[in-house]
């Protein structure tokens, strides 16, 4: 700028001569992008969002928590998504390559004064779905209590509406998993809300005789490191005294062999000190104390780096008899925020997995849920702090599929005549059929012999069943130079003829005859593709085909 314009604006600062950013520090952007990924998780973050955070990073936390509150909306048409879609007009979106999404909004309720909603009733694909939406504008003069995000473990809400008779904990209270923070009465009785982690209380958000719904946010909690350094310090002054109870003049030269070792440790250990995150460390010691075993913790802790186990005992013994690199330790572990622990894993241990190997291995996928938050109520106290359904599904999935549930060892003790091939194809066979299924299947073992992998799915046919082996299986009505691999008598002129396709472990029916057949009882026309899920129900002419899906990852 010229002068005096230049001078004026400065007002006797020092001014830039070159570019501004040229003294800049430099930036490390795989360091960057790393924090990003334990923050927000490895699928969401991209190349052009590390840019992004260095130059607006506010801007993209806001951008990355409106996705995953609100899903893909660059998907919309600019037009809906600032405006809306008018009443019975339908929009299309295409929600990956040749699957496409047909919206029809068909009616919008009044305004529900005690929760600030409307509910909206519109059409996917023809089916008929509603769901409640908060009406922004209707809501400004109106105070409408928060609600729980459930995919936050340090927010408790309500499980039902009711009146708060007592408040429990006051806001700056340490809590453990299962103690009382709130007493609700509903339908003339009292309901406990207990907390499901611990943690310290950030915000209380109800008070007493105030009336809430069902999901309404009741506490608010932040990680503290305090329960768990508590807990931390307790194992450690329990191993220093067995140890000075242990001491006398015969072990003195088995002690000063353990002061040798720990200065081992110490040196191993500041050697690897900048490989270890406080992320690792978190992982270490809830770990320890999960499984209490140091070989269960290397074998099965996923680290950010794969650390051997003499490198996790060095750090182990450090932390309980250091006192520098101990504090040192726990001083990183508490600037951790809640965000960055609820990504950490801690595996299971002998308990959980013990609780979770008597769900019955025959579940069907629609109930595996029900099953597992059952287990979970039942033994609250047994389960680590954060474990959540879909984390125990996975884990109940693996051990199905190793054979490790209590009722699949009891059928492999009473097949002992079987060969190991035989007993390894059944178990993994019966993992989405039914008792009776998986019977008549048994007795019809010839026609799949010397297949050593179980079918992707199977489709039970007038009293027969089919495997699916390969990603494609057609199916129709017999026709003269038309082969299919399930073929049906046809008494009538009507030609029907479709195809099950898998792709990406996803299981689909395309009509690509000319005429229409039913799939779920709802009705799929000519050059038509629908979904089947793990199990479906199709009816061609007087024929019924049952689907069953075998492995889905």
């Amino acid at each position: 700028f010229p002068e005096p314009l230049r001078t004026q604006i400065l007002k006797g600062k020092k001014k830039i001569d070159g570019r501004p950013g040229a003294d800049s520090k430099s930036l490390d952007f795989d360091k960057i992008e790393e924090e990003l990924k334990n923050k927000f998780g490895d699928d969401i973050i991209r190349k052009c969002d590390v840019i992004s955070y260095v130059m607006f990073p506010k801007v993209l936390e806001e951008y990355i928590d409106f996705k995953k509150q609100y899903g893909p909306v660059d998907l919309y048409p600019t037009r809906i998504f600032f405006v809306g879609p008018e009443l019975n007009e339908m929009i299309d979106i295409e929600i990956e390559h040749g699957k496409v999404l047909h919206i029809v909004v068909l009616a919008i309720s009044e305004l529900m004064v005690a929760t600030g909603e409307r509910e909206v009733f519109f059409q996917v694909n023809g089916q008929l779905r509603s769901m409640k939406v908060k009406d922004k504008a209707a809501i400004k003069d109106q105070k409408v209590h928060p609600k729980v995000d459930k995919s936050k473990a340090n927010q408790i809400g309500a499980p039902m509406p009711g009146q708060v008779l007592d408040v429990k904990i006051k806001e700056g209270d340490l809590i453990k998993k299962g103690d009382t923070v709130v007493v609700l009465s509903a339908m003339k009785m009292e309901t406990v809300v207990k907390s499901t982690v611990e943690g310290k209380v950030k915000k209380i958000h109800v008070r007493v005789g105030q009336q809430i719904q069902g999901d309404d946010l009741v506490v608010e909690l932040e990680f503290c490191f305090a329960i768990l350094n508590v807990r931390f310090r307790y194992k450690i002054l329990n191993k220093e005294k067995h140890m000075a109870t242990s001491m006398n003049d015969e072990n003195q030269e088995q002690t000063n062999l353990g002061n040798k070792s720990l200065e081992t440790a110490v040196h191993n250990t500041a050697i690897q000190m900048g490989c270890w995150t406080a992320a690792d460390d978190y992982l270490l010691i809830t770990s320890i104390m999960h499984l209490g075993d140091l070989e269960r913790v290397h074998q099965r802790v996923k680290f950010s780096m794969p650390f051997t186990l003499e490198n996790i005992q060095d750090r182990w013994q450090c932390l309980l008899y250091d006192p520098s690199i101990s504090k040192m330790i726990v001083s990183k572990v508490q600037q951790l925020s809640m965000s960055q622990i609820e990504t950490l894993h801690i595996p299971l241990n002998e308990d959980e997995e013990q609780l979770l190997a008597l769900i019955p291995s025959c579940t069907i996928p629609t109930l595996v849920d029900d099953e597992i938050d059952t287990c979970l109520s039942k033994n609250f106290p047994k389960f680590w702090a954060n474990r959540t359904i879909d984390e125990l599904r996975e884990y109940w999935l693996e051990m199905r599929q190793q054979g490790l549930l209590v009722d699949q060892q009891e059928t492999n003790n009473s097949e002992e005549t079987q060969t190991s091939q035989e007993l390894a194809f059944s178990r993994k066979l019966s993992q989405l059929l039914a008792p009776f299924e998986f019977e008549l299947l048994s007795r019809d073992k010839e026609q799949f012999a010397n297949k050593t992998d179980p079918p992707r799915a199977i489709l039970y046919v007038n009293n027969r069943l089919y495997c699916m082996y390969t990603e494609e299986l057609k199916f129709g009505t017999s026709f003269p130079d038309r082969q299919f691999d399930i073929s049906f008598d046809n008494s009538t002129k009507i030609h029907i003829q479709g195809m099950i396709v898998c792709k990406l472990e996803s299981f689909y029916i395309i009509n690509n005859g000319d005429n229409a057949f039913r799939v779920n009882n709802a009705l799929l026309n000519p050059n038509e593709a629908s979904p089947l899920g793990t199990r479906a129900v199709i009816n061609i002419l007087e024929h019924t085909i049952v689907f069953q899906a075998i492995e889905l990852s």
